[in-house]
This record gives structure tokens, C-alpha cells and sequence, in this order.
């Protein structure tokens, strides 16, 4: 056979192998696949996280997808999300988003305290993370006067469940004695201020 002969066979045979590799590529959606070897790693949930709920380390996990697949608003480092709090309820698996992890962080000399309130009305619909409101305090009894308790707190979480409504709120070690006193005195109601925290 001679070298032209050969170079000949050896191009159709190339040709013929790239033609069944597109092929291939256009039945399996090659034009929506991310080029290989190009990946990013992103934070999952590796097991449910509640709404107000701090987030640890154990929460989280990692996994590497197609960079073409991987959003900005993904997170890419755990660290980003533990000891914060998440904004939304987060189900096993799902990717975690920056909007759901709470952007604000308490002062170091500040105390968590979480404050029962008023069954009926003690907050807004829906589970709340991250953002600030004022907590008034109605006594019990027609002639109770309603009164503002905290003003402008930040609310870590606020929900209400079958146990009644509960809200976690950030104040300074010399508030906190009022505030438990004010739980005690009546029914306590959380009005939330618009936005969420970092948003004006």
C-alpha cells in the first residue's frame, strides 16, 4: 500500500471517530456540559437545618460540580456559614445560598436570649432570622398599658411552633435582667422593623 494510500485511511478513520464523538455528545447534551476538568467546589447541607438555626461545622459538607453549573450566590467555603444562623429552613443536600445564611454578628460582649411571646400575636407571619425589631409588653388585665421593652434589637430567630412563639434577640449583658423581668410581667409582642439586616 502506498504513503498516500495509507495517509488517506488514516484521515477517514479519524474523521469517522470524531463524527460518532459528536454524535455521542449532541444525544447526551454535550452543548449544556461544563469543559472537562473545569470544577468548583460549593457547601451542602449534609443533614436538615431549621430556620434560626446556628449553623456548625458537622451541618455542612462539599462537593465539586461543573463550573458552568456553580452560582456566585453559592457558597464556597463552609466557614462563610458556621456560627451563623440560617435565614430559611434548609432541607438535606441543598446547595447553600449566601441570602440564606444571616449576615449579622452579634458583639462580643453581647448575650443571646431567647424571649417567649404572645401565642396569638407575638410575631408576623412566617419564621424570621436576621433582622431587627422592637418587643412590647401589654400586663394582663383590661387596664394594662402597652409599653415598648427593647427598641431596635437584633432578632437572631423568631418562630412560632406548636410550643408557642419564641424569639432569640442580641442585647447587652445589662439589658438582659430587664427583659426577663418584662417576660414575666405580661404578654410580649415582636414588631419587626422593614429589611432585613445590612440593608438599611
Amino acid at each position: 500500500m502506498s504513503r498516500g494510500r495509507r495517509r488517506s485511511l488514516a484521515l477517514a478513520l479519524a474523521g469517522i471517530v470524531l463524527a460518532v464523538l459528536g454524535l455521542g455528545r449532541l444525544g447526551s447534551g454535550g452543548a449544556a456540559q461544563a469543559p472537562t476538568g473545569r470544577h468548583a467546589v460549593r457547601v451542602v447541607t449534609v443533614r436538615p437545618i431549621a430556620a434560626g438555626a446556628r449553623i456548625a461545622a458537622g451541618d455542612l459538607g462539599t462537593v465539586r460540580i461543573p463550573a458552568a453549573w456553580a452560582s456566585p450566590h453559592q457558597l464556597a467555603d463552609p466557614a462563610a456559614a458556621i456560627g451563623r444562623r440560617a435565614a430559611v429552613a434548609l432541607v438535606t443536600g441543598a446547595p447553600v445560598m449566601d441570602a440564606e445564611v444571616t449576615s449579622a454578628t452579634a458583639p462580643r460582649a453581647a448575650r443571646e436570649l431567647a424571649l417567649r411571646l404572645d401565642d396569638l400575636a407575638g410575631i408576623p407571619a412566617g419564621d424570621l432570622a436576621d433582622v431587627r425589631g422592637d418587643v412590647y409588653l401589654t400586663p394582663p388585665g383590661r387596664g394594662g398599658r402597652t409599653r415598648l421593652v427593647l427598641a431596635n434589637v437584633l432578632v437572631l430567630s423568631a418562630r412560632r411552633d406548636d410550643a408557642g412563639s419564641v424569639a432569640t434577640v442580641v442585647l447587652p449583658p445589662a439589658a438582659v435582667p430587664d427583659a426577663i423581668t418584662a417576660e414575666g410581667q405580661g404578654a410580649l409582642r415582636l414588631a419587626v422593623r422593614s429589611g432585613r439586616v445590612g440593608q438599611g
